[in-house]
């Protein structure tokens, strides 16, 4: 009999240090990899978007064309827009700050207020996520006519911080970054 109860106690004590280590598991595991206290019920690990671009313009892509001769630097920048799915964007009041080698604030031709212009084509209203705009930047050499140009051509391995800010405030940035050496082609991706 005692043997029944011994082993039975061993069971017993084998069933207490498996639930005990499960739960310090659960309890420890979440602290040491540092994401306990996320709640995954309310869907935000779902989004790949930040907030502000949730509301404001988000930047699909951008790209340099007017590319010199030897290669050695892009005049245009042209930048593909949609809506982020907040309320209407229209393009007409946004302002672009473009940061690289000089800082400019920018506006739409329409406005002229600002140290240069960009211009844009497509819808200049962007109601949904399936609108398109393009925003076009001459940049040193009067590439694009009917635009103001404003600073210096793009080199190789240049840098720009590129914000487009909506009427209602709402800021959405992104790095263009020039690659070194320009590829072939008539344009390049930044």
């Amino acid at each position: 009999m005692a043997g029944a109860t011994g082993r039975g106690g061993t069971d017993i004590d084998r069933l207490f240090y498996f639930i005990a280590g499960v739960v310090a598991f659960l309890l420890l595991v979440p602290t040491a990899f540092g994401f306990a206290g996320i709640d995954v019920r309310d869907g935000s690990l779902l989004s790949d978007t930040d907030d502000g671009e949730a509301e404001g313009v988000r930047i699909l892509t951008a790209f340099g064309t007017g590319i010199d001769e030897d290669r050695s630097s892009v005049g245009v920048v042209e930048v593909v827009v949609t809506s982020g799915g907040g309320s209407a964007i229209d393009l007409t009041e946004a302002t672009v700050t473009w940061d690289g080698a000089e800082r400019y604030e920018l506006t739409p031709p329409e406005t002229n207020v600002g140290q240069g212009s960009f211009s844009h084509s497509g819808n200049t209203t962007l109601d949904e996520p399936t609108d398109r705009a393009i925003l076009r930047f001459d940049l040193g050499s009067d590439d694009l006519a009917g635009t103001e140009r404003f600073g210096e051509r793009l080199e190789p391995g240049d840098v720009v911080e590129l914000s487009v800010v909506t009427a209602d405030g709402v800021r959405t940035s992104r790095t263009l970054v020039v690659p070194d050496p320009l590829p072939s082609g008539a344009g390049v991706s930044l």
